[in-house]
């Protein structure tokens, strides 16, 4: 909720910048630019918090470890594998 929460702060500044950019452009073209580069910022940040959603979510179906983090589930080992480990402590 955090990074989405900086995302909308900053989707808000490139408005608010663009509003005064726009003011000060006299002509058409530099319009265009300053759109152009509102949009392109926005576009990115877009970008970037689909990324960050892509990511977190197999983070959220595996659940959460006990700081709270996101755990890969390890399978279990098997039974060769534990009997092994037993003979070797035996010798």
């Amino acid at each position: 909720m955090l990074k989405t929460s900086g995302y909308v702060v900053s989707i808000l500044s490139v408005f608010l910048l663009g509003i005064v950019a726009w003011q000060g452009a006299d002509d058409l073209g530099l319009r265009i630019l300053v759109a152009l580069g509102m949009l392109t910022s926005i576009i990115g940040m877009g970008m970037r918090w689909l990324s960050f959603q892509a990511e977190e979510k197999p983070r959220r179906r595996s659940g959460p470890d006990h700081a709270g983090r996101a755990t890969r589930e390890v399978p279990a080992p098997s039974r060769a594998h534990r009997e092994r480990g037993r003979s070797a402590h035996l010798t």
